[in-house]
């Protein structure tokens, strides 16, 4: 990963531009030095996040490695994480027309990610001893021309959508400030320090808030916590180089296997989501189905167990903060 450093302009005028060697780009490490202002470190925080966008719209338009919209789609996210996180000082009103100009694209993205990690959990039950081979490979063809057509849905946005306008105008907001009029200029100009304590605080209580009763959490507040453990988890990311290293990694690691648990039992739910509506499928792509629901039941029970056994952990771990 390349370091972004306060001060530093990593969003260059985007191109959708083919290039060869290129590979997926992961979110850079952010080096805010001890003295980096609450502008200055908004800045480079958000630039960085929509660097890791910027650099994997080319994949996306013009790869089949799903990673490209995995990561872009990562940088979304922390696009959105980095301005929750600056909420104190950069109030929701005033990032309010950059966001929308983003909105599309990530909706798109969205929906093919959940098509791909489908995809990849069918060719994964394929490597195993699955029984029902002649059906597991209805159900991928199925999958797979559905997954073709969120590609395209995904691609148009992004080209028609203008992605590349909107993060030029994202640049140019960045650089004119237009947050200056409503937020005092000596908040602006205090060390970001402070603020990044209390944003981490924030986040961590929400966090709590999402995790009471873990083990019984229905889907959909169990996919709540992972947003917030997310949040939680890239605005430690964001702000780890005014803390001890060693202190801030340990905590993140805890937050990541966290993440990893709760991504997979979302994996699950969306797995059931999508592949409700069986009526297109010939009756042997259902029973691979039926075959795949069962294994999920399976690993779901064994993955409830960990994320308890998880969350007990980082409820306990000391705050870096």
């Amino acid at each position: 990963m390349i370091p972004v450093v306060a001060g530093s302009n990593p969003v260059r005028h985007p191109s959708t531009a083919r290039r060869a060697d290129a590979a997926p780009v992961k979110a850079a490490a952010v080096a805010l030095p001890p003295g980096a202002t609450v502008e200055d470190a908004f800045r480079t925080v958000v630039r960085a996040a929509l660097a890791q966008v910027e650099a994997n719209a080319s994949g996306v338009l013009h790869s089949r490695n799903s990673e490209f919209v995995h990561q872009m789609r990562v940088g979304m996210r922390r696009f959105h994480s980095s301005l929750i996180a600056f909420r104190a000082a950069v109030p929701h009103e005033a990032t309010a027309r950059i966001r929308l100009g983003l909105r599309d694209a990530a909706r798109a993205l969205g929906t093919t990610r959940d098509w791909d990690v489908l995809s990849q959990r069918i060719a994964a039950a394929g490597r195993t001893r699955f029984p029902e081979r002649d059906s597991l490979k209805a159900l991928k063809r199925h999958v797979l021309l559905r997954r073709t057509a969120s590609v395209r849905r995904a691609r148009k946005a992004i080209d028609t959508g203008d992605l590349a306008g909107a993060l030029q105008r994202a640049e140019r907001w960045l650089e004119r400030g237009p947050w200056r009029s409503v937020v005092p200029a000596a908040v602006l100009g205090s060390p970001v320090a402070p603020l990044a304590r209390r944003a981490l605080k924030r986040l961590q209580r929400k966090a709590r808030a999402c995790g009471k009763d873990i083990a019984t959490l229905p889907g959909d507040a169990r996919h709540q916590l992972r947003v917030r453990i997310k949040r939680l988890r890239y605005a430690c990311e964001f702000f780890a180089a005014l803390y001890p290293r060693r202190r801030t990694r340990m905590f993140i690691r805890r937050l990541e296997r966290l993440q990893d648990t709760l991504g997979e039992l979302n994996d699950i739910a969306v797995a059931r989501r999508l592949l409700g509506n069986t009526a297109a499928l010939p009756a042997r792509g259902r029973r691979a189905i039926a075959r795949i629901h069962q294994r999920d039941a399976r690993r779901e029970r064994r993955l409830l167990i960990e994320l308890d056994a998880q969350w007990k952990k980082l409820k306990a771990a000391d705050r870096f903060w």
